[in-house]
């Protein structure tokens, strides 16, 4: 916006002079910022809360809640937004919602674990119009902990046992030798 200043002096009807000025004047953008975290949803949680954490790990089925916090850091209200995630697709679209300088929202998506995900949401905030645009991009990973295998541990063998077993490879293989022979396939 640019804004022309003018300045009249007068004296006893006359204009001594008059001083022209041009004063720019602009308005700081307006922003939000997005902040993408995860929590496992292991109580039955009711979308009311938001995790800490922007990447996670859990076990595969684990229900985790995906949250989307949105902050106005300009001095624009917002009243339209749109919410875009690589995973859920088109969350919100020209959702009517006033968002007030400085003010935060939150809204939460559940999903069941099942592989490693990286979501990727945008976030972006306007007047009608659409005008005034505001748009934040941030990510959150989520990763399949692997179940522990059930390994039986092979106990530690003795000298005294390993001759023992060595002693019996050597009698079957001379039985199997003797069986071979007496049977006629030599």
């Amino acid at each position: 916006m640019q804004a022309v200043t003018r300045l009249f002096f007068l004296s006893c009807s006359f204009v001594l002079f008059s001083l022209w000025s041009t004063a720019t004047w602009s308005q700081p953008a307006p922003s939000i910022t997005l902040e993408m975290t995860l929590v496992a949803d292991t109580n039955g949680m009711t979308g009311d809360e938001c995790g800490t954490q922007a990447a996670l790990t859990v076990g595969a089925g684990t229900d985790v809640e995906v949250c989307y916090t949105v902050t106005n850091t300009s001095q624009t209200t917002f009243e339209l937004h749109d919410l875009v995630d690589s995973e859920f697709g088109s969350i919100l679209f020209s959702f009517a919602f006033t968002l007030a300088p400085g003010a935060s929202v939150w809204l939460t998506e559940t999903v069941s674990a099942s592989a490693d995900t990286t979501f990727s949401g945008t976030w972006t905030a306007y007047t009608a119009g659409p005008s005034n645009v505001a748009a934040d991009t941030d990510s959150a990973t989520l990763q399949i902990q692997l179940a522990a295998q059930n390994v039986v541990p092979v106990p530690a063998l003795s000298p005294y046992t390993l001759a023992l077993l060595a002693g019996l490879l050597v009698l079957l293989a001379g039985f199997h030798l003797r069986q071979k022979k007496y049977l006629g396939s030599e």
